[in-house]
């Protein structure tokens, strides 16, 4: 067994100094050439191993990034498939997205215009949202926690450079190099997603998660992890009492939903442990997201943003802070407030988001209900 584990290691090891030698700027077909010469295959789970030891070594997430397109391109002949004989598969939702990526790229590739580039931004944008949202959590659960957020660090650029093609065809500049830039990349992440995300999902699940898995991704649930199931009529049994009256958590939760806003808490362990459910959600918050660590929420380019926030709050260097973006044709303004029990001590923090922009265009005054 320690021969089998040593060999194991000794090819996880050179794959990472394959990695590290094009990161230093070793040719990249002389590279090629010696992993193809020493290896068959690699697996997804190896190529896991090797990013999270690159991590816990020193290297940041970033770096990692920069080298995602080059071993993607590297591996992408030799990755070994994992082919489930699983009938209604849960991810074939996610390949037929990537499927249907990569036909819908092919059949445009000679007509590169601004309405294709727009229609394909949002289909990569709402199957990245989905896999972001969706898959990453479960990795997150079984400790895998390099993979997701280097993944998603990739899928913004992604986004950025398609926006940067957008702009280019508006102004006539430059398009054609763009595309094929971004149209490798997409590829390239189509063949880390089939043949590196679903398989470590599928290696690292137990029969019993990933029965859970199947209903939440079909039923877009958090992934129950309690022994028993707590039936709805219990769980809005009761009432919530409060200093200022009281409520049915039924009541409760129907208040929170018809409001205006996103709302999100994040307790003080930096954990989300609620969002609010409304119809007209601002940001994509499913339920997937109750019980994960808040900055693996977001992309490693924002990460140090939540970061300051919440060292903020609970050094009460501030209790508040605030910011405004346009998304998706919608002016959003985000507001964060620290929570505070009676003896002043840090809970957690608040987040509400709300597109303001009819808020802007209001004039004048509405007195009467028809007006």
């Amino acid at each position: 067994m320690s021969e089998m584990l040593g060999k194991k290691n000794d090819k996880v090891n050179k794959l990472k100094d394959l990695i590290l030698r094009l990161h230093n700027g070793e040719d990249e077909d002389k590279v090629k050439e010696e992993f193809i010469a020493d290896f068959k295959y690699v697996s997804g789970a190896e190529i896991a191993q090797m990013e999270q030891q690159l991590v816990s070594e020193g290297m940041n997430v970033e770096e990692i990034m920069s080298l995602c397109d080059i071993h993607a391109s590297l591996f992408q002949d030799n990755l070994e498939e994992l082919h489930s004989g699983k009938v209604n598969h849960p991810f074939d939702y996610f390949r037929a997205d990537n499927e249907f990526l990569d036909t819908f790229m092919k059949a445009n590739n000679d007509n590169i215009t601004l309405a294709y580039v727009n229609e394909l931004y949002d289909k990569v944008d709402a199957h990245y949202g989905k896999k972001e949202q969706l898959l990453f959590p479960l990795l997150e659960y079984v400790e895998i926690k390099t993979i997701p957020q280097v993944m998603w660090g990739v899928d913004n650029e992604i986004r950025n450079e398609l926006k940067e093609l957008q702009s280019a065809l508006i102004e006539h500049n430059g398009s054609e190099n763009l595309y094929k830039a971004v149209q490798q990349r997409i590829q390239d992440m189509i063949t880390k997603e089939n043949n590196v995300l679903y398989q470590m999902l599928e290696e690292h699940l137990s029969n019993e998660l990933w029965d859970k898995l199947d209903k939440a991704i079909k039923n877009n649930e958090a992934i129950n992890l309690q022994e028993e199931e707590i039936s709805t009529q219990t769980l809005f049994e009761g009432y919530v009492n409060l200093p200022s009256g009281k409520v049915t958590p039924l009541e409760l939760e129907k208040v929170l939903n018809v409001l205006p806003l996103d709302i999100t808490f994040v307790d003080k362990n930096d954990k989300v442990a609620y969002v609010s459910q409304g119809k007209h959600r601002v940001f994509d918050r499913p339920l997937t997201v109750l019980g994960r660590e808040v900055k693996l929420c977001h992309p490693p380019q924002s990460v140090h943003v939540v970061e300051a926030i919440l060292d903020d709050f609970k050094a009460k260097r501030k209790d508040h802070e605030y910011f405004w973006i346009k998304f998706k044709g919608m002016y959003v303004y985000i507001q964060y407030f620290a929570i505070y029990d009676n003896q002043d001590e840090y809970l957690g923090v608040v987040e509400v988001s709300q597109d303001i922009s009819g808020i802007q265009s209001i004039t004048g005054e509405k007195r009467l209900m028809n007006e």
